[in-house]
C-alpha cells in the first residue's frame, strides 16, 4: 500500500544541521564514541568483552602523531587495509597512498608482492601469446 512514486528525505541546511555530520564531522576532528556504549551501569558489557577493544580506544590513548601528516596517512592506510580485508579495494588505496611497487625481494607474506598475478590456466591453454607467470 506504499506509494512508490513518492520520494522521502531529510533536508538538513544551516538552521537545521545533519546531526551525523555535526558529531562526526563538523565538530571537534577527534570525537570519540561514548565509553561502554553509552550504556548505564546495570547494562554496560563485561570487562572482558571483546567488542569493548574492537569499537572503543581508552580516552587517555590517542594513536598517530597529530602534527605529522605522514604519520596520519600511514594510520589511515592500515585501517583502510584493516577495515576493507578481502574487498578488493587494495589496488586504489596502494595508488592513492604511492604504495605501488612491491619490494625487491618480495614474499607471498609482503604488503605488495607483485604487480601482476598469474594468468589462468584455460588462458595459457587457449592463448599462446600470453607471457609467462611473474615471479612470486
Amino acid at each position: 500500500m506504499v506509494d512508490l512514486s513518492s520520494t522521502s528525505f531529510f533536508e538538513y541546511d544551516a538552521t537545521t544541521a545533519n546531526p551525523i555530520f555535526q558529531t562526526g564531522v563538523g565538530a571537534d576532528p577527534f570525537v570519540r564514541p561514548v565509553d561502554n556504549f553509552g550504556l548505564p551501569q546495570e547494562l554496560q558489557p563485561k570487562l572482558n568483552d571483546g567488542r569493548i577493544a574492537f569499537y572503543l580506544i581508552p580516552s587517555d590513548e590517542w594513536e598517530g602523531n597529530t602534527n605529522s601528516r605522514d604519520e596520519i596517512l600511514d594510520e589511515i592506510y592500515k585501517n583502510r587495509c584493516i577495515e576493507l580485508f578481502m574487498q578488493a579495494l587494495r589496488l586504489e588505496d596502494n595508488k592513492r597512498f604511492g604504495r605501488l611497487n612491491p619490494p625487491e625481494n618480495p614474499v607471498f607474506t609482503s604488503e605488495r608482492n607483485r604487480n601482476f598475478y598469474p594468468y589462468p590456466t584455460s588462458e595459457h591453454v587457449n592463448n599462446p601469446n600470453t607471457p609467462n607467470d611473474p615471479n612470486i
